[in-house]
């Protein structure tokens, strides 16, 4: 028997919302056991998705794009292995390391789930309609969870703020990187949509699906009341609004915009229950605990400055650097909020080149991508100011030390690293059979 055409062609990406609802909403994601069962599904997954047939992703193994990042990962990879060999530790966590290397095997396998998944152009779009439509859920849910009971997770206490929305998450302040980047995604294609069909009238320009995306996940980034989350998200939407209004709007005209849609976010905060005053007063009480703790990291990992105290080693370095001064700052965490100095601290100026050239290798493909490419141009530069979200809210929080958010951020740049490496041209005669019009199939 014979599936349904719908049904096939939705049941990867509707697998892949189902694998990310299910990493968001497991508790403690973090945590060393949870995250190698992610991590384990994840590789399933991909090897499902590699082993079934199919012409066009077959080709795209013979990439040279694709071999160029094979090739930096492992280098990569070698890296982080030798390192441990070459420099000897006094402090070494065997343990830990293993399931850090895992976890980022793990990563690897989320990357080519991505790539896999877009050997066509209908393919890339319905994965990044899934990407949404799967993190609005759990937006919608996580918002639920919050109206019904502010203090408790699954009937477990909240620590921290029960007024900010942390999702399952172990932060409000990861739950705010990953619906600022979603809420980019949403806005990403909205403005992709409205571009793409100007032939049309301008209410007919507008997906009522991706606006509602949008509100959804700006709303649960809003209530989980995180400052730099905020600031990170804003930033990535107004670049991404004037990089693809770049040819269609003048900056004057760009800037009033700005500062009325600023303006008007203002008068809605303050009118909501979402205020930011009380976390605003404690704003340099926050300042004072992450520079006493970037400053005892950062003398701790000048200590190994070369390949630093061993992937995974961050509680193993905590434990030994607390003292009676910094025993409030650092007693309780689990990560630097801040991935680089994090990076830097167990892997040194070594593993800090090493993932600097694996990102410029998968980013600068992406970005080559999204300038020269037409009808998928404009979903390329939602991808990259998505991951714009994480990697400045990356220097003062930890979202990346979440292995579901990790996983998440690895898919999407899979997925956009596969359509900015294919050729556009052949979604175009199944358009035209089907009668559709162009520019609207487009977006």
């Amino acid at each position: 028997m014979t599936l349904p055409p719908a049904l096939k062609i939705w049941a990867a990406p509707g697998l892949y919302a189902a694998l990310l609802i299910l990493g968001f909403a497991v508790r403690g994601s973090d945590q060393p056991l949870c995250s190698l069962v992610l991590s384990a599904l994840w590789a399933l997954f991909a090897a499902v998705l590699w082993l079934l047939p199919s012409r066009k992703a077959d080709q795209r193994l013979a990439q040279p794009a694709l071999g160029l990042i094979a090739a930096v990962f492992v280098l990569f990879c070698a890296v982080i292995v030798l390192e441990p060999v070459v420099d000897s530790r006094s402090v070494f966590d065997l343990s830990a390391f293993v399931t850090a290397f895992l976890k980022l095997m793990g990563l690897a396998c989320a990357f080519l789930a991505g790539v896999r998944l877009c050997s066509d152009n209908d393919g890339a779009r319905r994965i990044v309609d899934a990407i949404l439509a799967g993190g609005t859920l759990w937006a919608i849910f996580a918002i639920l969870m919050q109206a019904i009971d502010p203090y408790a997770i699954y009937g477990v206490a909240k620590i921290g703020d029960p007024r900010r929305l942390a999702a399952a998450f172990t932060s409000p302040n990861s739950a705010a990187t990953l619906f600022g980047s979603l809420a980019v995604l949403a806005w990403g294609r909205t403005l992709s949509r409205f571009i793409l069909s100007d032939r049309h009238e301008f209410f007919e320009r507008i997906d009522p699906l991706y606006i509602i995306e949008f509100a959804v996940c700006a709303t649960a980034l809003i209530m989980s009341l995180s400052r730099s989350g905020w600031l990170a998200t804003a930033a990535a939407l107004a670049g991404l609004t004037m990089v693809m209004f770049r040819r269609r709007i003048s900056l004057p005209l760009f800037a009033g915009g700005l500062i009325a849609v600023a303006a008007a976010v203002a008068v809605v905060l303050k009118l909501s229950s979402f205020t930011m005053v009380d976390r605003l007063v404690k704003l340099q009480a926050d300042i004072d605990t992450r520079q006493m703790l970037f400053a005892a990291h950062a003398a701790a990992g000048m200590k190994h400055p070369v390949m630093g105290w061993g992937l995974g080693s961050f509680i193993t370095i905590n434990n030994s650097v607390v003292t009676a001064d910094t025993y409030p700052a650092l007693w309780a965490v689990r990560a630097a909020h801040n991935v680089y100095l994090q990076w830097f601290e167990e892997t040194g100026f070594v593993g800090i080149g090493a993932l600097v050239v694996l990102n410029l290798a998968v980013l600068g493909t992406l970005f080559a991508g999204a300038i020269k490419k037409k009808r998928m141009g404009d979903r390329l530069w939602a991808m990259l100011f998505a991951y714009l979200v994480f990697l400045i809210h990356g220097l003062t929080d930890y979202a990346f030390q979440e292995t579901s958010l990790s996983l998440y951020v690895a898919m999407l740049l899979g997925t956009g690293f596969a359509m900015a490496t294919r050729s556009e041209r052949e979604a175009a005669p199944a358009r035209r059979r089907m009668g559709v019009p162009r520019n609207r199939k487009a977006a």
